[in-house]
């Protein structure tokens, strides 16, 4: 799924997702960590920038979707 994101998106995904999160009517908020005015600057430009995120026609697997198949 990540590289499926990437090889779409390439350095504009993190600006492409925190935008599908932000566009979400049922998250309120959505904290962000951040160095410094700079980064924060940075950020909200890049979802600015950003394309809409594009459906999902795959299938998403179980080792991504279900928390305790994650890597320890």
């Amino acid at each position: 799924l990540i590289q499926y994101l990437q090889s779409d998106y390439g350095d504009k995904l993190p600006g492409v997702l925190l935008k599908y999160v932000l566009k979400q009517n049922f998250i309120d908020k959505v904290i962000i960590g951040v160095e410094n005015k700079n980064q924060l600057n940075e950020n909200i430009k890049e979802i600015e920038d950003a394309p809409d995120l594009r459906e999902f026609a795959g299938e998403i697997p179980d080792s991504i979707l279900m928390p305790y198949k994650w890597p320890q």
